[in-house]
């Protein structure tokens, strides 16, 4: 009977940790007082040597539930991600978070790789589909470019190319997991924690004010103070790195919340996404982006050309009209952030505008006679660094499709427009097939937020480190949302996200 007992006990501890990977009520009691505890002993212990064990036992148990549960390495992944910039900040310095990062996604790849080993359960289907094979395509094309012999050093090349294999590595994981409508939804509720807790962040900068370690850290750079403090006020970055990148970031969230919310949810659902739309438009404000500005018509645009003969969509193109009139011509002066948005649409006083037209065609003789482009990190900053003789060295590429004409030539570029036309159609298909009106709204805010991220990268670099790790994602749901249509799973046509 005893050992009966223990080997039932065995069994639980077996399906409670490697089945269910601590995801039920006995988890959360597990990982609740393991939390506990641990405060009570930092709280104790001084001594750095007593702190070592605790600090090894727990950083292998993070690693043990990377290595076997995807939705916690990828919730992982993004959140570092995100609080490396802060915490640099703080330092006044840079910390190799974003190794971390890239080993936490390569710990979950071989997990998922294990599984499939044992599983056998191949969809060559999925991995061989358009969008997977430019990638593909794309990643090979870069190895090729270790033997461009305009590159005067390797070294900014092996910094670039050492994290495509993540990349890849991340889109082999959301394939693999997307399996259901649940972990689809799961996906959709880390993506609104996320824009809902950096939305609010700014919120606080812009009322508030910035913090201590951020006030420091501007006025140690003289050059990002002038890129940030523009017109009198901060532009606001949250826990981002930069303005541009978390307004990007605000504008995309807050297109897909909106679609979100006018799909077929309950109605309390349906308010506060709309909420959480408005939230994220308003924390875009505050980051004075030009370019976030810019996306969130041209999304709703294309929100408006998928969904045509709907009437409902002639309610919100009138909305959205006297809105974008009210904030471009009402009777509101001396708003900086207003002036900072009219000034978006005011190309004839942008000097910046007439300085990057100058520049491009500046370079284009250079583009014509580099079919595979000056090599990886030539241009801007980069160049600067790595390649400080190199033709455009210091040269600045406005946007990610000049940087990839410079750097990756003309067949490069084409590659990327091709790459960027598949991804696309593939989201738009995926619309008109679908029949589920859950899985026909998902594929709507897929397909906007994707023509939003195309259409920024044309004003400039769109993809910053947590936005890519987004697009990975999004990428991936693409592909595999269409397998769900008209499935009976978890979900059951329940009116949830």
């Amino acid at each position: 009977m005893r050992a009966g007992l223990v080997k039932n006990f065995k069994n639980w501890v077996f399906k409670e940790v490697l089945i269910k990977k601590l995801n039920s009520p006995f988890g959360f009691i597990i990982l609740f007082v393991s939390s506990l505890l641990i405060t009570i002993f930092l709280t104790k212990v001084k001594s750095l040597f007593l702190f070592i064990p605790l600090a090894g036992f727990l950083g292998s148990f993070i690693v043990v539930l990377t290595f076997l549960d995807s939705f916690f390495a990828v919730s992982l992944a993004i959140v570092l991600s995100i609080i490396m910039n802060p915490i640099q900040k703080m330092l006044l310095q840079s910390l190799p978070f974003g190794s971390v990062v890239d080993i936490v996604i390569m710990i979950n790849f071989f997990g998922c790789l294990s599984k499939q080993l044992r599983e056998r359960k191949w969809n060559s289907k999925t991995l061989s589909h358009p969008i997977a094979f430019m990638q593909l395509i794309f990643f090979v094309f870069v190895g090729l470019q270790f033997f461009n012999v305009n590159m005067h050093s390797y070294e900014g090349y092996i910094g670039i190319v050492r994290r495509m294999p993540v990349f890849l590595a991340l889109y082999f994981i959301a394939i693999y997991n997307l399996d259901s409508r649940f972990f689809l939804k799961k996906i959709t509720i880390l993506f609104i924690i996320v824009s809902v807790s950096t939305a609010l962040y700014a919120f606080y900068q812009e009322f508030v004010g910035l913090a201590d370690f951020e006030m420091r850290y501007l006025n140690s750079n003289e050059k990002i103070l002038q890129l940030i403090f523009i017109e009198g006020r901060f532009r606001k970055f949250s826990l981002f790195n930069d303005p541009t990148s978390f307004g990007i970031f605000m504008a995309i969230s807050g297109l897909y919340f909106l679609i979100l919310s006018i799909g077929p949810l309950k109605t309390s659902i349906k308010i506060g996404l709309f909420i959480c739309s408005i939230i994220m438009f308003g924390a875009m404000a505050f980051s004075g982006t030009r370019t976030a500005y810019a996306i969130v018509p041209a999304g709703i645009v294309m929100y408006v050309l998928m969904t045509i003969t709907h009437f409902r969509t002639l309610i919100i193109s009138l909305i959205f009209i006297f809105f974008m009139v009210f904030i471009l011509y009402g009777p509101i002066y001396g708003n900086k952030t207003i002036n900072r948005i009219r000034s978006t649409v005011s190309f004839s006083e942008d000097a910046s505008l007439n300085v990057r037209d100058v520049n491009r065609a500046f370079i284009q003789p250079y583009i014509y006679d580099h079919p595979f482009g000056g090599g990886l990190a030539t241009s801007g900053v980069p160049g600067k660094i790595y390649n400080p003789n190199h033709y455009l060295a210091g040269f600045p590429p406005d946007s990610a499709y000049l940087q990839s004409a410079l750097e990756f030539g003309w067949i490069g570029l084409l590659l990327v427009m091709v790459t960027a036309y598949i991804n696309l159609r593939t989201a738009i298909k995926g619309y008109y097939r679908s029949i589920d009106p859950f899985i026909k709204t998902y594929y709507l805010g897929f397909t906007t937020i994707l023509f939003a991220i195309t259409l920024a990268q044309y004003a400039q670099y769109a993809l910053s480190f947590t936005n890519r790790l987004f697009y990975i994602i999004l990428l991936a749901c693409i592909v595999k949302t269409s397998e769900f249509d008209k499935k009976t799973d978890n979900a059951k046509n329940d009116s949830t996200i």
